[in-house]
Order: structure tokens, then sequence, then C-alpha cells
């Protein structure tokens, strides 16, 4: 079995990822059995290219053009991108760490954003200049780690910051270097924790330019309260109404 999965639908096609005598590598199809073709043999050969067995991975698009994360077997895990053809498959990063194999790729103003544990901000390959460049928003190992704990909302990104004088809170940051910022203290008590166990604000999702989010908490709390964020205003108010968590 070939073990189809991750797929992908661009403006003009369907990408997915699949398993042969050539390894894991990326193909795309139209529907037909005839439009169903290998995309590019990255890693040459029966060596993997997309990744190393049958699992859940990312991608992203821009119309028709596919970015993903692959191994040519020389330069590691890369950023890749793809309209469909072994001339558009080419490799776009080369970052000395490779690229994070849990990232999502989120799209911002235009430009692809990636990570890995080299820096502690994100990449970001911008397509209308051609250059992959360190971003000024931060990034932290949890993003990857853990779900909602980061939103981009346009040029806006929140995030669950912590430090040791307010513990966890929402965090925000604008794209510019050593800008990022605490929003507003919603948990009046020191809940700092040093572990991987810190029990992060989770960032829900937006409705507009409305981020709702919800509290740090510990596993012994009961009741959660829900806080909208609106990223043009000037504070954040909880509601009247806590969720009651089972």
């Amino acid at each position: 079995a070939s073990l189809p999965c991750n797929f992908h639908a661009t403006t003009n096609a369907l990408y997915f990822m699949a398993a042969t005598d050539l390894g894991w590598e990326l193909w795309k199809t139209t529907g037909t059995e005839e439009s169903t073709v290998l995309v590019k043999d990255i890693n040459p050969g029966a060596n993997n290219g997309v990744m190393s067995y049958y699992s859940d991975v990312a991608t992203t698009s821009l119309g028709d053009t596919l970015y993903f994360r692959a191994n040519d077997g020389v330069n590691g895990y890369q950023l890749w991108r793809t309209t469909g053809t072994d001339a558009s498959t080419v490799r776009l990063s080369e970052l000395p760490d490779g690229v994070d194999p849990y990232c999502t790729y989120p799209i911002v103003e235009g430009k692809v954003m990636f990570n890995n544990y080299a820096v502690s901000h994100w990449w970001q390959y911008e397509p209308a200049i051609d250059t992959v460049s360190e971003s000024g928003y931060p990034f932290f190992t949890f993003f990857n780690s853990y779900t909602n704990k980061a939103l981009f909302n346009d040029g806006s990104f929140c995030y669950a910051g912590k430090d040791t004088l307010y513990g966890s809170e929402l965090w925000r940051a604008e794209g510019i270097l050593d800008d990022e910022h605490r929003v507003q203290e919603t948990h009046l008590v020191d809940n700092w924790s040093p572990g991987s166990i810190q029990g992060f604000n989770s960032i829900l999702g937006s409705v507009g330019r409305t981020v709702l989010f919800t509290q740090a908490r510990t596993a012994y709390d009961t009741r959660v309260p829900v806080f909208g964020y609106d990223l043009d205003g000037e504070s954040c108010v909880p509601p009247n109404v806590a969720i009651a968590v089972p």
C-alpha cells in the first residue's frame, strides 16, 4: 500500500504524500488516473523526500503554489515550494537545524511563516521578493508542542507567554524585534511554573479582530473564564460567565 496522506488542495491540483519504491514523496492529481503523478523525486532513489514514515504533517499554499517540508538528502528538512512540475519544485531555505516537523506554516500578510529551534523568532519566506529571513515574531517550542498557544491575526501575533513576575498570560507582538509585550494581568495570583506542565493560556481563535482565550489554569481548576481581547482596543474584559470544565 502506498498509504496516501496529507492531502492539500491548491487552485489547480490536489497534492498528497505517498510511499512507493521511490520512498515517501510528493504526488498530485486533478482527479483522473492519468493526472495522478509524482511531482518530483526530491530525495533520489528509494530515499524518503517528504517524511520518514506515515504521519500527519502540515502543508500550506498561496494560489497554485504549495509550500511544504522536504529533505533532498543533502540539506536536511527545509522549506520547499512547487506549482506541480519537476522544475518548479525547489528548496527555499537552508536553516542549520532544518524546519521543525510540527510546523503549520501560517500565512501572514502574504508571507509563509515557519520555524525551528535554532533561533527565538519565526522565519519567513516572502514570495514577492523570493527571500527567506528571520521575522520579528517570537517563537517558543511549546507553540508546536501544545495546541492553541499562538495565533496570527493579520499582522498581529498573540501567544501564551510567561515570566516569573506575572506567570502565564496573553502576550502580543507586531513583528518588530523586541516589541513583544504582555497584554494585561488576567490571573491575579502567581501561576508561574518552570516545568513543561505549566497551564498555559489556550487561544481558542478569533472573531474579526477579537481574540478569544482562556485564563491559565491548573489541572485542579473546575471553572475557566473566557476572555475576549480586541486587537484594536485597549484592554481585554472577561464575560459574566465562566465555562465549567468537566
